[in-house]
């Protein structure tokens, strides 16, 4: 069986859904839209059909971004 946490092998996105994005950011859907639209929050990722979600890091960057401009 490989070893999923070998060192060699590069880390794997996480892509979270709406329900744990809204936990990290309490904004509405269409609010986040909004921002998207803008240009100013993290792209959705289309990961099938009807399901799209956003990837960790890029939101955790933004929420960091937001933290040390105050």
């Amino acid at each position: 069986m490989a070893d999923l946490f070998h060192e060699d092998r590069p880390t794997i996105p996480r892509i979270i859904a709406w329900q744990e994005l809204n936990k990290m950011v309490p904004y509405s859907r269409v609010h986040i839209h909004r921002l998207m639209k803008a240009g100013k929050f993290p792209k959705q990722v289309k990961i099938g059909r009807n399901r799209v979600g956003w990837l960790e890091s890029e939101v955790a960057d933004w929420l960091n971004a937001r933290i040390n401009a105050r």
